[in-house]
């Protein structure tokens, strides 16, 4: 009787899991490449993507590569509750403990592909890059608390944030336009663009470049200050809020 139970309790189990398969790659990685006291390392290639979407507490660096990747750096206990997951083209990082998402250990990820199109961030993420992260068209869409500090090489950035943000953005990206709603900051002075297209409001504060034009949307106590001497400035700003060139 109990090896019969037994079967079914297997039979029930791979029922559910099959259509899980059939919608796209899961990764759980169990094993790992490096192990230093109670710090797991785990690498593993990956099937092609070009979106993110980032559920939980990250640390991430993104990176270029040939051949796509993920690498996790957490405890072991942790490591058992994140999952990976690939359906068309779409990397999803999924933190499965039950606790408030501000309450979670940071987990350290390094994602790795030829080109990344799509970031969406649905609890709190922070995004750096050690060497200029490329793309043609990159847009970034997030929910929660997001700090970015990346050097940037790209045609086109396009961003909504709605929660608490923090840009620091370098490099040079010929044509940005950000949407940000909620309480953010934006220090991009060294991100040199022709035509920046910004919408704030609350007491969000920007400090971009642009050299060709600069169209300014603000509402509340907004603070935003330009350099590029753009030969097109056009600012609509309700409210306290201020648009200046950088003296």
């Amino acid at each position: 009787m109990e090896g019969l139970t037994m079967t079914r309790y297997l039979i029930v189990l791979a029922a559910f899991l099959i259509p899980v398969g059939m919608t796209g790659c899961l990764y759980d990685y169990s094993d790992s490449d490096d192990q230093s006291g109670n710090r797991l390392n785990t690498r593993q290639e990956t099937g092609e993507f070009s979106s993110v979407r980032l559920s939980g507490n990250y640390f991430v660096r993104l990176e270029n590569a040939d051949v796509s990747s993920v690498e996790i750096i957490t405890d072991e206990e942790t490591r058992q509750k994140i999952f990976l997951e690939i359906h068309e083209g779409v990397l999803t990082v999924r933190n499965v403990e039950k606790r408030k998402f501000n309450n979670r250990k940071e987990v350290k990820l390094i994602i790795r592909a030829p080109g990344i199109h799509s970031i969406k961030i649905e609890e709190e993420a922070t995004i750096v890059s050690e060497n200029p992260f490329r793309f043609d068209s990159l847009h970034i869409e997030s929910a929660g608390a997001l700090k970015m500090d990346m050097e940037l090489q790209g045609e086109r950035l396009t961003g909504t944030f709605a929660g608490a943000t923090n840009l620091d953005f370098r490099g040079t990206v010929a044509s940005v336009k950000l949407n940000m709603p909620g309480a953010g900051k934006v220090n991009a002075f060294d991100l040199k663009t022709e035509e920046m297209d910004l919408s704030m409001s609350g007491a969000a504060k920007a400090e971009v470049y642009a050299s060709k034009r600069i169209h300014v949307d603000a509402s509340g106590a907004c603070s935003i200050v330009y350099k590029g001497n753009p030969e097109q400035v056009y600012t609509n700003v309700t409210g306290i809020g201020r648009v200046h060139e950088a003296r």
